[in-house]
């Protein structure tokens, strides 16, 4: 699938930021999908940046989680956002579980603020596995092996064929298309891999080693009406080529059905229309093949189809398991019923994930899965196609006894598509290979007779980004350690050291939303709690633990009494603290609270000095502390600098 376009301008060595509309000046779609690819790299980038290679946020704490049991096997995908290499990918889970999330006003999987306790995975807060919106038939593995499953973000374009409520009735025709973030949760065979083994270690799908450089070749110059001088483009008009790879492997120095292949339009593949029906015909010759009944036969002649045309049938669910269509010739067209005979017949039976070739359905009449999107694409190359040798041209290839798709040359070779442009094909490395939908695409200009020259150019698309979920092994019972890297706000540099953080559920949101629980999560070796910028009304305690680094934001985290509470009134919110808690007994502890309440209602220093020397929370010693850092009236706020206790940071309620 591609949009109708007329050129692709956007180049991030430029550094452009935006782009300006001038008065009077005529309007191209080029200028403006540039600046929308200006702004979407601006984000992908800085995202990156903040996030690194792949992490979940702690506003979406089960995001992309995998779940798995056995007897029968079953992994659940946990709702919520993710970001992998500056991509968003977003599981919103089933429609029907949506609840609104005040924060971004809108139904939502994963609504803020997070719950908590964090509730256990199950059919209403998960998508199964086997029924992953862009993974059409995606089935589990019926062994008891160990398995790395991993997180597939890529994008595609889709029209109206695949989105009718693109087309504003009012209006009745497409006026613009969409891009489309699509993520796949898969798996391959573990092997000696672990939570531990870095992404960039694990041999995910190997990305394209296809290269592509675009020339000219003289052509000699013939009548007087000629246009041209002959050496360049010799086209009557201006036109937007896209060469996309059809069959995934490496070239070859001979024509191979073993190879790869390709498939090149003049328009950008936008000459398309959507298939409502398949059912068996005959050709003019009186052999049987299949008869499409579309939506349309196109603008004019054209932009329409043919017969002779070579044309592609796909549909949504080829596109999402990563396969090719099937290429068909036309045989004839019929105006009055909208009908396209082709000259073979094509698979309709039951469709088997990922086969080749590919299966179309249709029911008892005849009409396709409505779901599925089946459409056709008008391809460009016919007939003979040459090659240069030298200044001459010979035969690399008839169109017609390749199935309709050209095979893919060795590095070395030069092959013509049109009016006198070339391409060649080569890859980074020795061996390399391409992949299926790998494409290039060039303008090409009738004011100069050139081409868009392309140098040893890498594939625009399509670029899958990948990161690891979880080793998963059918035992009994199964096993499935989280593999995910979660993502915490920095402070003073301090990114991802955070064994867990903790927001208000206000002003921040955190993977708790008290400091005490999160305390009570850490392992007996400690670790570093974040507390986010907000208010937290509590008292807490560190019992039992060494090494523990509790971190806030400045003066953005604050930590009072719950006592000082709006509306804390009730006996049981001012006695927070159990006896097990504080070990001097209720009077004294009374005593200090009513004496702390007076002295901060007076503003009076002498709070500090008598608080200083008070004890801390479970009898430790309080050191002295650092009184240039902690001057000042009473400001009840989480200050990591004023009380340290041999080297671990204490929570002091002041």
């Amino acid at each position: 699938m591609a949009f109708d376009n007329s050129r692709f301008t956007f180049d991030p060595w430029k550094n452009y930021s935006g782009v300006v509309m001038e008065q009077g000046r005529v309007q191209l779609d080029s200028d403006w999908n540039e600046w929308h690819a200006e702004i979407a790299r601006r984000i992908q980038a800085g995202t990156l940046d903040i996030m690194g290679h792949a992490a979940y946020p702690a506003t979406t704490p089960a995001a992309f989680q995998i779940t798995a049991s056995s007897g029968p096997d079953t992994v659940l995908i946990g709702r919520g956002r993710m970001y992998v290499d500056g991509l968003l990918a977003e599981n919103h889970g089933l429609p029907a579980n949506a609840l609104w999330d005040p924060a971004l006003a809108e139904l939502s999987g994963s609504p803020q603020p997070p719950p908590q306790p964090p509730p256990t995975p199950g059919s209403t807060n998960t998508v199964n596995f086997t029924q992953q919106p862009y993974y059409p038939c995606a089935s589990l593995p019926t062994d008891t092996g160990s398995y790395l499953f991993y997180l597939d973000v890529w994008t595609r374009p889709v029209t109206f064929l695949e989105d009718p409520n693109l087309i504003d009735k009012a209006v009745g025709v497409d006026t613009t298309g969409r891009l489309q973030t699509v993520w796949q949760v898969k798996y391959m065979p573990a092997g000696a891999y672990t939570c531990a083994t870095p992404d960039s270690q694990i041999a995910y799908p190997a990305g394209s080693g296809g290269l592509v450089s675009t020339n000219v070749v003289p052509n000699p110059s013939v009548g007087p009406c000629c246009l041209t001088t002959g050496t360049g483009y010799t086209g009557v008009e201006n036109q937007f080529y896209r060469v996309e790879i059809h069959k995934g492997g490496p070239g070859s120095d001979a024509p191979s059905a073993a190879g790869a292949t390709f498939k090149w339009s003049r328009d950008n593949a936008s000459v398309e229309t959507g298939v409502t029906a398949i059912t068996t015909g005959a050709d003019t010759a009186g052999n049987p093949a299949s008869v499409l009944t579309v939506m349309s036969l196109g603008r004019d002649q054209v932009l329409g189809f043919s017969p002779g045309d070579w044309i592609e049938i796909l549909d949504d669910w080829t596109e999402f398991w990563g396969i090719a269509g099937i290429l068909c010739q036309i045989d004839s067209i019929s105006v009055s019923t909208r009908t396209v005979t082709l000259t073979t017949t094509i698979p309709t039976g039951p469709t088997t994930a990922g086969a080749t070739p590919p299966s179309f359905p249709v029911n008892s009449s005849g009409q396709t899965d409505a779901t599925r999107n089946t459409r056709i694409i008008r391809w460009d190359q016919s007939g003979t196609v040459y090659k240069v040798n030298g200044a001459q041209l010979e035969p690399w290839c008839d169109v017609s006894a390749t199935g309709g798709a050209i095979p893919v040359p060795a590095s070395d070779t030069t092959l013509v598509l049109e009016d006198g442009i070339t391409v060649v094909f080569s890859t980074t490395s020795s061996g390399g290979s391409f992949n299926v939908g790998d494409f290039w695409s060039f303008a090409a200009r009738t004011a100069d007779g050139l081409p868009e020259f392309l140098v040893d150019a890498p594939p625009r698309g399509i670029h899958h980004h990948y990161t690891k979920l979880s080793v998963v092994t059918f035992s009994s019972p199964a096993s499935y350690p989280d593999c995910r890297t979660p993502w915490s706000c920095s402070d003073q540099g301090n990114c991802g050291c955070c064994v867990c953080t903790v927001g208000d559920g206000v002003e921040s949101f955190g993977k708790f939303t008290s400091i005490q629980q999160a305390i009570a999560s850490l392992p007996k070796s400690g670790g570093e709690v974040c507390i986010l910028p907000g208010r937290y009304y509590e008292y807490v305690v560190v019992n039992g633990l060494s090494d523990v680094v509790i971190r806030g934001c400045g003066s953005q985290t604050r930590l009072a009494s719950p006592s000082m509470r709006l509306g804390a009134a009730s006996a049981s919110e001012r006695s927070a603290v159990t006896r097990q808690q504080w070990p001097y007994g209720d009077h004294h502890r009374r005593r200090i609270t009513a004496h702390r309440a007076a002295l901060l209602r007076r503003g009076s220093r002498r709070w500090r000095s008598w608080h200083s020397a008070r004890p801390s929370f479970a009898g430790q010693q309080v050191v002295q502390r650092q009184r240039h850092r902690c001057r000042g009236p009473g400001r009840h706020r989480l200050d990591p600098a004023c009380y340290r206790r041999r080297g671990r940071l204490t929570v002091e309620d002041r």
